[in-house]
């Protein structure tokens, strides 16, 4: 059998994109459904390509910080991820996550003690994806093309009635969209749907983005 190519600079990105099933967990909780990655697993990963944590990795926390929206309140970090390969650290590799520490559900208010640390977790699973590690499951059709949508499957809400303008993004909404996106993405989505705040986006387009973040497991 023939050995695949693999190119130098694709050898991280292959070698970590692919997720045991034992590793996956699917949700379902009632408004987004998709694949859970186990954060212990990200943390197998990096050490096996690139050794124990504070030797081959390590993270260094760059921002702590809480959102309040309503009754609701998020924590929300930011960190940078380090790696070594060869003989070198690389540059910081961005991360950004959030998770509530106050939410709202249909039996009242709930608090977390945990929420900065599953702020933190999440973090972490976005500073691996810019590695490729876990690829497999938020890009299971492996397409590339600059002529894409940035996010695949969003779908733009259907043309109001002229006396029905469409409902704007709620608090939450814009809430969620800034504990799952770096800045940069969020430019980015201002950029794709020609508004210059998330304020101005309308509810189907924030579900819709929402949605599809969730099902890359964000």
């Amino acid at each position: 059998m023939e050995s695949t190519y693999i190119p130098e600079k694709m050898r991280i990105y292959e070698a970590g994109r692919a997720v045991p099933d034992y590793a996956q967990k699917g949700f379902n909780n009632g408004r987004f459904k998709g694949t859970d990655i186990s954060p212990m697993w990200r943390i197998k990963k990096l050490t096996e390509l690139f050794g124990p944590c504070g030797m081959g990795w390590y993270t260094e926390v760059i921002k702590r910080e809480t959102l309040e929206v309503g009754e609701e309140i998020f924590a929300i970090v930011d960190i940078n991820l380090y790696i070594k390969d060869g003989d070198g650290w690389s540059k910081p590799i961005f991360g950004t996550g959030g998770n509530a520490l106050r939410s709202k559900t249909k039996n009242g208010v709930m608090t977390s003690d945990e929420g900065f640390k599953m702020a933190y977790t999440d973090a972490i699973s976005v500073a691996c994806k810019a590695l490729g590690i876990g690829a497999d499951i938020y890009f299971s059709a492996d397409k590339s093309s600059k002529y894409a949508p940035y996010y695949e499957g969003d779908r733009e809400p259907e043309a109001p009635k002229a006396d029905e303008p469409p409902a704007l993004i709620t608090p939450a909404q814009v809430a969620a969209i800034k504990m799952k996106c770096s800045e940069s993405e969020i430019n980015m989505l201002l950029v794709r749907y020609k508004i210059k705040e998330l304020c101005q986006m309308t509810e189907a387009t924030a579900a819709g983005v929402i949605r599809n973040l969730e099902a890359r497991g964000r």
